[in-house]
């Protein structure tokens, strides 16, 4: 990883805790990297539960006094919300680098990459190992990017794009009848239950919230939703995005067939809008997806119905 970042023009410091580390002194390491006066972007490697156990050490005071990039995934999405509801910075929901690298064993695709690089960075073009035209331009679609208004198109509503049949993993559906406008809100569903059993997880007023699963049935999905529900954690949101619920791809046979049922994501999306009392989106490449877009946290933007994709309405990174 240190190669591909120095071979992208990076300087790279590393701030890595022993593996048997105490929680809180990895919640110090984390802010002694954050603070660190050369450290422009925070990219971590791993996530795991543990993290709900280190943000409970965090200070989000200091953090807030010097933004940097922060980008994580899947159980990470819990302090990349939490980074931005309480230290007030944007952050970004997208994928760790161990999958984003040169030499990684199982490397995303350029759509995932780019879309990586052009997010965090703010501007497009910056990864040159383009294997596609769809994955160099269907993801990010802006002509000048000092301007602020960017769309994020909907590859999964774009089937013919996808030419291997593995990888159209999510279909697209919505109730959602008009545009809708908010600020982004990105978690994955268990990172939602385990920051509000915390006491640490605040949708803020006008969220659209995203949210996906892996390896969950939709039996559990329902169920979780509806304890957030009663928990009141939607009363203010403006509309929910399920992105994707999917399961894992390495085993022999799937156990959660109903995921891969459009029909049946249809009725439950259906179930989902009258338990929440919200226009509810299904299918967007981010998550645990085939294809990933990466996405800030509590930016402006525009969700439109007809073909899936989200406008930001402002810049994440100035």
């Amino acid at each position: 990883m240190k190669r591909y970042l120095v071979e992208e023009g990076f300087l790279v410091k590393d701030y890595l805790a022993p593996e048997d580390a105490p929680t809180k002194d990895l919640a110090e390491e984390f802010t002694k990297g954050w603070l660190d006066p050369d450290v422009r972007a925070v990219f971590p490697i791993c996530g795991s539960e543990k993290i709900f156990e280190v943000i409970q050490y965090l200070d989000p005071l200091p953090l807030a006094g010097k933004p940097v990039i922060f980008c994580g995934s899947s159980i990470l999405s819990a302090l990349s919300l939490w980074l931005n509801t309480y230290a007030d910075l944007v952050t970004f929901f997208g994928p760790h680098l161990p999958f984003i690298h040169s030499y990684a064993p199982q490397r995303e695709p350029e759509f995932t990459v780019q879309s990586f690089w052009s997010m965090v960075l703010w501007r497009s073009g910056r990864t040159k190992r383009i294997s596609s035209a769809h994955e160099r331009y269907n993801f990010f679609s802006v002509r000048d990017t000092s301007l602020p208004r960017v769309t994020m198109r909907n590859i999964y509503l774009q089937n013919h794009l996808i030419k291997d049949a593995k990888k159209r993993d999510v279909s697209f559906f919505t109730n959602l009848e008009d545009s809708v406008e908010g600020a982004t809100c990105c978690i994955t569903l268990g990172a939602m239950l385990a920051l509000r059993k915390m006491g640490s997880l605040e949708i803020r007023p006008g969220s659209i919230v995203f949210t996906e699963t892996m390896d969950w049935s939709l039996e559990q999905v329902w169920d979780a939703l509806n304890e957030l529900t009663q928990a009141g954690v939607f009363t203010n949101a403006k509309a929910l995005f399920l992105t994707a619920l999917t399961e894992r791809t390495d085993r022999r046979e799937l156990q959660y067939p109903e995921l891969r049922d459009p029909k049946r994501i249809q009725e439950f999306c259906k179930l989902i809008s009258s338990l929440l009392g919200l226009p509810v989106l299904y299918g967007f490449p981010l998550g645990h997806t085939a294809y990933k877009l990466t996405v800030p946290q509590g930016v402006r933007c525009t969700v439109n119905p007809i073909d899936g994709s989200v406008t930001l309405s402002e810049p994440p990174v100035k």
